[in-house]
């Protein structure tokens, strides 16, 4: 699949181009951009945010920046188990794949299932979300699962926040995902827990060497895809273009959908 040299700019600060969701039966999350990032006040609530990329790039790196302030109620040794299936947050890739909902699917699958099938791009379908999660302890760093509720999820603890809840998310993936759009998941639902997530930067990178590269998602700038491309010489040239204008859904989108997995 042949991917676009382009520079795309949607800043953390501006909700343009994001959606927020909600689950029926559980509080929703306060969401605000700002300048310092995109802030998340969690009141023993929950509720995903998506962001479609319009059209599908190849991931290799996942970069993530952010702090926690306050406290999730949730012990390490039971985190992710039932009623403790909180995470303070969880990036994911929505990733393109061959699976489709049939017409009784589309009839019977929770709000959310469809949602995530809606984001396939045109003639094509979805394998799964791919999450990247923080966790609580630093023993948790590489646990991995299949989610008990949904075959549609694969996660894995890939860091912690630090004493102050600073943390910093670094993934290599051993093969580029295509991806359809990024799926933050933010929960305090299950432990009745009281916290804010701030969200400063957003970073997946794609493959070295052809027409892949990465987006950019940050507090101060923009949400950036560049290019890069080897000339003759065997040198780096990096190749952009700019556009002012965000994929199809622009702007804050609430959207009601069934208890979450």
């Amino acid at each position: 699949m042949k991917l676009l040299a382009a520079l795309l700019v949607v800043p953390l600060t501006s909700g343009m181009g994001w959606q927020v969701l909600a689950y029926r039966g559980i509080p929703p999350h306060d969401v605000r951009f700002s300048a310092s990032g995109l802030r998340i006040d969690v009141r023993k609530s929950a509720a995903p945010l998506i962001y479609p990329l319009g059209q599908p790039v190849a991931v290799t790196t996942v970069r993530a920046r952010g702090r926690i302030s306050g406290t999730l109620n949730n012990p390490a040794d039971r985190q992710g188990e039932s009623g403790f299936d909180d995470y303070a947050f969880r990036l994911g890739l929505v990733e393109v794949g061959e699976r489709r909902l049939g017409f009784m699917e589309r009839r019977l699958a929770p709000a959310w299932v469809r949602k995530l099938f809606s984001l396939a791009p045109p003639g094509m379908g979805v394998s799964r979300i791919r999450f990247f999660n923080v966790g609580v302890e630093p023993g948790q760093i590489g646990r991995r699962r299949e989610h008990p509720l949904s075959e549609l999820i694969l996660e894995q603890v890939v860091t912690v926040p630090d004493r102050e809840g600073r943390f910093e998310l670094f993934v290599r993936l051993e093969s580029a995902i295509e991806t359809a759009a990024i799926w933050i998941s933010t929960d305090g639902d299950d432990t009745r827990s009281t916290y804010t997530v701030t969200i400063e930067r957003i970073e997946l990178n794609g493959p070295e060497g052809g027409l892949s590269g990465g987006f950019t998602f940050d507090a101060s700038g923009a949400r950036a895809w560049t290019s890069r491309g080897v000339d003759p010489r065997g040198s780096t040239q990096r190749r952009t273009c700019l556009a002012y204008t965000a994929p199809a859904g622009v702007g804050p989108d609430s959207t009601r959908a069934e208890r979450r997995p």
